[in-house]
């Protein structure tokens, strides 16, 4: 798995949940909760934001694999 700092992670507009990395541009207009939140966490760690909303249960954390791009070193 590819390894990112947070500088690369920024550059790129990468998300961090739970030190994985993940891409999740292409998926922004097809998110439940609308293209903002994602835009939103842009380069920023959103594991707190992410386990805070209720919707977001094993089925989603297991969907979360086909955007992750690597971890956050």
């Amino acid at each position: 798995m590819k390894e990112f700092t947070l500088e690369e992670v920024i550059e790129n507009n990468f998300i961090i949940i739970d030190d994985n990395v993940y891409d999740f541009i292409e998926f922004e207009n097809n998110h439940p909760g609308g293209a903002n939140v994602l835009i939103k966490f842009r380069g920023k760690n959103a594991t707190e934001k992410f386990y805070k909303v209720a919707k977001h249960g094993p089925n989603v954390k297991e969907a979360l694999v086909k955007y992750q791009v690597g971890v956050l070193v």
